[in-house]
């Protein structure tokens, strides 16, 4: 559930979350001059969102992971004890 967040979740709603922090902090220094919060720029958000969240991605799918043709070895579970799996 940690990597859903970190992966998928959490560069999605960074700008927004960005966003709102801002406005807050502006809005009690100086109400006058903001529009409201519905007016905000929610489609650029979504989308720079949408852009972070795909880098990360990528960057995750070129820089992690195993050479072609590398042979994966299940957990197994051998004298009371859990030996991981990986690629050997």
């Amino acid at each position: 559930m940690i990597r859903v967040f970190f992966l998928y979740l959490l560069p999605l709603l960074l700008p927004t979350l960005l966003y709102l922090g801002w406005f807050l902090i502006a809005k009690r220094r100086d109400n006058k001059g903001l529009p409201p919060l519905t007016e905000g720029p929610w489609v650029w958000l979504f989308g720079s969102g949408l852009v972070f969240m795909l880098a990360i991605l990528a960057y995750v799918a070129v820089t992690t992971g195993a050479e072609p043709g590398t042979d994966y070895h299940t957990p197994v579970y051998k004298d009371g004890k859990i030996v991981p799996g990986g690629f050997k």
